[in-house]
């Protein structure tokens, strides 16, 4: 990678340009929204009823699926069926819909980026990344083509593509929100790769994606699923230890907050009480880790559906030794940020 694309990467990367607001699946293959020019191009109305076709066969596959599903459940004495001969009868026209649709229109690169999520999403991947570089080939401007890249590099790498693709996609495109989601989430899960390519340490790489995770959400802040991405990402965090043990709980407790901030706003457009249950678990967590027993217990008290009782009895047990630790004269308690997301 050439000094201009790590120069347009640190750029996008840096703290200071994406990090707007104090607003608290690895990647998906996007397609991009219509323009009001694609709306009187006979190409696009083309792609437009294979997408509808696309849509219909998918709806159909689920709900043989559900069908399946609800019937194994009634009887499970019954030997399952098999769907996979079922599921390839609904897709194989739409595979040759898209077939006959890049056939008509060679150069019209939307096609070629909706067919290759079409085959993305049927696990042929080598034949989608085909139909992507096509589609970047036909129409560099085409931010959805660089996503889809990135999201191919970031599966299959070297990662370093995958950052490259995203960056450039988010320059093509600085108001859609997944390419910073997407960004965030390979920097994210690379950190050393892309603390070479930065140069900097991995609290500097954790620093970064942490910033284009805010921005995505910015961007698109009544979204569940990135607002509890964003607010697990701080389990990522290394644990702090220095000399100074003042400095150090000054930091503990800033990252704290930092995440219960988060989880707020994951608490807040939660779609239902499962999710909000889930969420005061992770709260319960943070306040409980830096002494603030009693809004633990709170979090814990809310949580009273059963799928959480695992979880809940292990946190309210923790919640039982710090507070006796803590009576016996012990040292304050210190968040458990060091590892992979629970």
């Amino acid at each position: 990678m050439n000094d201009l694309l790590v120069g347009l990467l640190s750029v996008l990367l840096s703290t200071n340009q994406v990090t707007t607001s104090n607003l608290l699946r690895l990647v998906t293959p996007t397609a991009q929204r219509p323009s009001s020019a694609d709306l009187q191009n006979p190409a696009y109305l083309d792609l437009k009823r294979v997408m509808e076709l696309d849509d219909k066969a998918r709806g159909e596959i689920d709900a043989l699926l559900e069908a399946e599903d609800a019937r194994v459940k009634k009887a499970p004495e019954i030997k399952p069926l098999s769907t996979d001969a079922l599921i390839e009868g609904k897709l194989g026209p739409v595979r040759q819909a898209y077939e006959d649709l890049v056939a008509k229109h060679p150069r019209y690169s939307k096609a070629r980026v909706a067919y290759g999520s079409f085959l993305n999403e049927v696990s042929d991947e080598n034949a989608a990344v085909v139909q992507w570089r096509r589609a970047n080939e036909l129409d560099p401007a085409d931010s959805a083509a660089w996503n889809n890249l990135g999201d191919y590099y970031g599966h299959h790498g070297p990662v370093t593509n995958a950052f490259f693709h995203y960056a450039k996609a988010i320059e093509l495109a600085p108001g859609e929100s997944s390419y910073y989601k997407n960004l965030a989430t390979v920097v994210y899960l690379f950190r050393d790769e892309a603390s070479r390519l930065f140069k900097t340490n991995q609290l500097g790489v954790l620093n970064r994606a942490m910033a284009l995770y805010r921005k995505a959400f910015e961007l698109d802040p009544e979204n569940f699923i990135l607002a509890a991405e964003l607010a697990q990402s701080y389990y990522g965090f290394p644990a702090v230890k220095s000399a100074d043990a003042q400095a150090d709980r000054r930091v503990i407790e800033l990252r704290a907050a930092e995440a219960l901030g988060a989880w707020t706003n994951a608490f807040r457009i939660a779609r239902d009480d499962i999710e909000r249950q889930g969420v005061q678990l992770h709260m319960a967590r943070w306040t409980m880790n830096i002494g603030r027993f009693e809004a633990s217990r709170g979090a814990l008290g809310s949580v009273t559906n059963s799928m959480f009782d695992l979880t809940k009895d292990a946190l309210l047990k923790k919640l039982a030794r710090l507070q006796s630790a803590e009576s016996s004269g012990g040292a304050p308690a210190v968040p458990e940020t060091k590892g992979v997301k629970p």
